[in-house]
């Protein structure tokens, strides 16, 4: 009978461990901390307060961040690149994200889909940007940037809006 008891209850812990481990994880308030990085970066660049806008991204030797075509290495290397481009506030203008889609890869990383848009400087377009965000210490912070001008004025996803393939 003790054993017939103790049996049960040890069916019943693995049965509650087995369905919590089984359970999905809420993202929400991870996709809100992400997006809120976002938003902080689009306030500091419109200040033209370009250390500001470089909090969003790991402070790492190990960051990736490619555009035109070209693969920058390390978060000094992005930050040079940023400062060589857009060398004040006249340069940089006013910048905003429209994040598209946040996908969760485990509880520690996401993939941030996003338009972005760049108005009032010479610099002025749109494109797309993809980022890969991992929870530091520090919070979350993109840890992979891959940006893509726009080659016309609009951008739209395959299969929607007019003019769709």
């Amino acid at each position: 009978m003790l054993y017939e008891a103790k049996l049960r209850l040890l069916c019943i812990g693995f049965g509650i461990i087995g369905v919590a481990g089984c359970a999905t994880v809420d993202h929400r308030v991870d996709q809100q901390a992400i997006h809120d990085v976002l938003k902080a970066q689009a306030q500091a660049w419109n200040r033209g307060d370009m250390t500001s806008f470089m909090d969003g991204y790991e402070r790492s030797p190990d960051i990736i961040f490619t555009s035109s075509a070209v693969i920058r290495r390390g978060f000094a290397e992005t930050l040079t690149r940023y400062q060589q481009a857009y060398s004040d506030k006249g340069h940089m203008g006013n910048l905003s994200f429209d994040v598209l889609d946040t996908r969760f890869i485990g509880r520690d990383a996401a993939v941030v889909l996003g338009r972005y848009t760049l108005r009032d400087t010479p610099k002025s377009g749109t494109g797309l940007f993809t980022l890969v965000f991992v929870r530091t210490a520090d919070g979350w912070r993109c840890i992979h940037d891959h940006t893509s001008a726009a080659t016309t004025t609009s951008i739209q996803e395959k299969g929607a809006g007019p003019g769709a393939e």
